[in-house]
């Protein structure tokens, strides 16, 4: 947690990526939910070992990495957040 983001994360894998922030209650939550069906179901077809959920916050003022670990791993555990700066720097969980 709190370490850099590259891309190279990510390299080799289907990802789903989700734009949003912890502080908007009705669509990234639900995003989030739809997300963790699709990764379940990908799960049941045998067909998540190279996928990824990469969650990115727009909102990196408000969501310190504590947050953003605690918001993405309660839909789903294997999801991704990532957050940065204004000026654009990522940090991953």
């Amino acid at each position: 947690m709190g370490h850099p983001f590259h891309c190279d994360r990510l390299q080799g894998q289907w990802t789903l990526v989700s734009f949003g922030s912890t502080s908007y209650p009705d669509a990234c939550p639900l995003t989030l939910l739809t997300l963790d069906k699709v990764q379940k179901h990908l799960v049941q077809k045998h067909m998540d070992k190279d996928t990824a959920s990469l969650f990115i916050s727009i909102d990196p003022e408000r969501d310190t990495l504590e947050r953003l670990g605690a918001y993405t791993t309660y839909c789903n555990c294997k999801f991704v957040g990532a957050t940065g700066t204004v000026m654009g720097f990522f940090h991953v969980l």
